[in-house]
């Protein structure tokens, strides 16, 4: 089901991102910085968002995969990851690649590579590691021997040099800023940094002993598509995450959230003959004018199933959208590591206010996204 969903969204998405051509070519566009965002007074709300993202667990429903991510915490359906370009190097001929050798550890960040991007120890990307290799992949640990004659300890000691393991990275951590641009009716997001996650295991490989950032790394932010037919770009990935308001620190708060939210609402129902608004379902086919003209001021009639008898139950549903319905966003970028740079880029494809749904006696019925629109 999982799957599904995940090729759907995919599929939809590149219906709706295909009158944006790709380009290697930089954007014309104004760079967006964390200070400029502060300054612009269309900007109303800013955010600062941490949280965990799936760049390589491309299949969420494996038993295991979907154990580790209770374990962290994580709603099933609230993280997907497609991957949109998985390559080698073509113009090596010893290449022999293992389904793990495609994951953005093996590589890229854990080996030797490491030392030719630049890494830092603090998620700000102040602090820059001069040997990210000697202070985070390699080690070397000393054993005492014992000699089988006088069963006594050597002088000696046996020196073991260890690397971390790839595997043990599984998630990544992202620092960015969510926003709400008044002028383009749109929220938008500046990918700041992103930091793997390493898992300690205990001695029987199994007990979790702790879990922590490994490093940080700078993120490039890119405002169109970039063209995956560039050889430099030999990693690429789709990835869906859903973040709750809640979790989020504000640093900007000309409105409040809520305020944002039903200024957007208003500013669609207002614009709804121009307004590029895209159906959650199918190939994402825009919205007309009148739908759009009612967007979240609505009372609607949904079927549902009994689940004992499997007879069609028609509900009426509240679908009254505003700061107490919509709680979170869902949010859709692409992630491309350039083998050249040795820089992460990300592009903001596009949001989804999630609006929790109420019958007409106010008891709730589930969470969905409203529609999709373009995002910054």
């Amino acid at each position: 089901m999982l799957k599904s969903i995940l090729l759907a969204v995919s599929f939809s998405l590149a219906v709706f991102s295909q009158a944006q051509k790709a380009s290697t070519k930089p954007a014309t566009k104004t760079v967006v910085t964390a200070d400029g965002l502060i300054k612009n007074p269309d900007i109303l709300w800013v955010a600062e968002s941490e949280e965990v993202v799936l760049l390589d667990i491309l299949n969420a429903e494996n038993a295991e995969n979907a154990e580790w991510l209770k374990n962290m915490g994580i709603p099933l359906r609230r993280v997907l990851c497609a991957p949109i370009k998985n390559q080698h190097d073509r113009k090596n001929p010893n290449t022999n690649p293992y389904p793990q050798d495609f994951t953005l550890s093996t590589r890229t960040l854990i080996s030797k590579k490491i030392n030719q991007i630049q890494v830092y120890s603090d998620p700000a990307c102040t602090q820059l590691v001069k040997d990210p290799y000697t202070k985070y992949i390699y080690s070397v640990d000393t054993i005492k021997t014992i000699d089988p004659a006088t069963q006594k300890e050597r002088v000696n000691f046996s020196v073991v040099v260890n690397e971390l393991d790839p595997a043990l990275i599984k998630s990544y951590k992202i620092r960015q800023l969510f926003y709400f641009d008044k002028k383009a009716n749109t929220f938008g997001s500046l990918p700041l940094a992103f930091a793997p996650i390493v898992d300690s295991l205990g001695d029987d490989g199994v007990t979790l002993i702790d879990r922590k950032p490994l490093f940080w790394v700078k993120i490039e932010h890119s405002q169109q598509l970039l063209d995956l037919n560039n050889d430099n770009i030999q990693w690429a990935r789709k990835i869906v995450r859903q973040f709750d308001f809640a979790d989020m620190k504000p640093i900007k708060s000309d409105k409040s959230i809520e305020d944002c939210i039903a200024l957007h609402l208003e500013t669609l129902r207002k614009n709804a003959k121009t307004e590029d608004i895209r159906n959650t379902m199918g190939l994402l086919e825009k919205l007309d004018e009148k739908t759009i003209s009612t967007m979240g001021a609505t009372i609607d009639s949904i079927i549902t199933f009994d689940p004992k008898t499997f007879q069609e139950v028609v509900q009426v549903v509240k679908s009254s959208a505003d700061g107490k319905t919509i709680k979170s966003i869902r949010w859709s970028q692409e992630w491309y590591w350039d083998e050249k740079t040795n820089k992460m880029t990300v592009y903001n494809a596009f949001f989804a206010p999630i609006i929790n749904r109420y019958d007409i006696q106010g008891k709730f019925l589930n969470a969905g996204p409203m529609y999709f629109k373009q995002s910054k």
